[in-house]
Parts: structure tokens; sequence; C-alpha cells
């Protein structure tokens, strides 16, 4: 059986994969991005003695390896080996990714602070206090309690496609950390999340 990882492990996995996708947001390399987030992946369920011996995590090595030889000029069967899909209809690249990334994780830590037992208004005053101790803007305003309540609110709505994209990303992980949901842990995940955005601040 599975141990239940360590906040700290979960946390640094956490890190890891909210700076894949700052290295996107910045312009960097999608695939060179997903590398670094399958990497943290891969290393995560490896760090579990129990999964490694029972050759849990063998698919995403074998994916890892394809995105390399990818990113290396090579065209694996793995990934070039079938029907390609694609999304019809749309052209252009999106905009405000970022911005729309930001308020999802937002999200994210406030349903954290929720979840230990804090009502809503409560849970984003928590969350006004953490960006405003990281210094974390949107659009060179402060983020309020009340603005954080209603873009929670609009989750599956009228959220931006990146918004709701970054909770689910955020909820998966969480599902399959398993952590404990207690103040304490809530707290620090919420705290890492908005710690880990706090880049963001100087180009929202």
């Amino acid at each position: 059986m599975s141990r239940r990882p360590s906040t700290e492990r979960y946390l640094k996995l956490v890190s890891e994969l909210i700076a894949a996708d700052r290295a996107i947001s910045e312009g960097g390399s999608e695939l060179a991005s997903a590398i670094l987030a399958l990497q943290a992946v891969s290393q995560f369920v490896g760090e579990d003695p129990n999964l490694r011996l029972n050759g849990v995590g063998i698919s995403l090595k074998r994916l890892l390896g394809a995105l390399h030889d990818t990113a290396g000029g090579a065209k694996p069967a793995m990934l070039f080996g079938g029907a390609v899909f694609t999304e019809s209809g749309k052209t252009g690249r999106p905009t405000n990714v970022t911005r729309d990334q930001l308020r999802g994780y937002i999200v994210c830590a406030m349903n954290e602070m929720k979840a230990s037992g804090m009502r809503n208004l409560d849970a984003a005053k928590a969350v006004e206090g953490m960006l405003t101790k990281h210094g974390v803007r949107f659009g060179g305003k402060q983020i309020k309690a009340t603005q954080i309540i209603q873009w929670r609110e609009q989750r599956g709505d009228t959220s931006p496609v990146a918004t709701d994209e970054a909770i689910l990303r955020f909820e998966a992980l969480r599902a399959s950390a398993q952590l404990p949901v207690n103040p304490q842990n809530a707290r620090k995940v919420a705290e890492a999340l908005i710690k880990g955005v706090s880049w963001w601040s100087n180009s929202n």
C-alpha cells in the first residue's frame, strides 16, 4: 500500500508544477515545460518505495522518454505512431493565460481554507491576507475577499477556460496526494499556492 506523502513532499510537487506553468506563461517552450512537469510527477511517484517496487509509474517514465526524444528532434512511435487529434475551428494564441491561471490558483487557495472548516467570507479573507503578504495583485489592484468569492462562484460558468483548467489540475493533484484536511495543512497548502504564483504580480 502506498504511504501518504508528507506535506513537504506534496508542496514541493506543487511548486515544481507551478514553475512549469510559469515557464509557458513567460513564453518558454511548451514541450520543455511539459517535460519538467512530468519529471516532477514521476519523481513524486518514485519517492514512494511501495509504488516503485510495484512498478507504478512505468507509463510516465516511457512518456517522459518519448518527450525527451521529441525534444531532440526524433519522432517516437508512442507520440507519432497513431492518429493526431486537433481542435478544429480555433486559431491564434490564447491571451491573458497568466492572469486566468492566477485566478484559478487563488480560488484553489480559498477552497483549501474552506475545506478546513472556514466559512466563505473567512476563507476568502484569509487568502486576501496571504495575497497582500506576498504582494500579489490583479490588474495592478489589490485582490479583495469579495472578488475571490466571486471568482469561485463563476467557476464552470463565466470563468475563463485557463482558470477552470488550473483548478482542475490542482484538484487532481490534491486528490492523488491524499493529504489530510486540517487547518494546519490547509494554511500550508494555500500559502504555498499564493507564494508560488507571487511572481505573476509583476505581469498583472
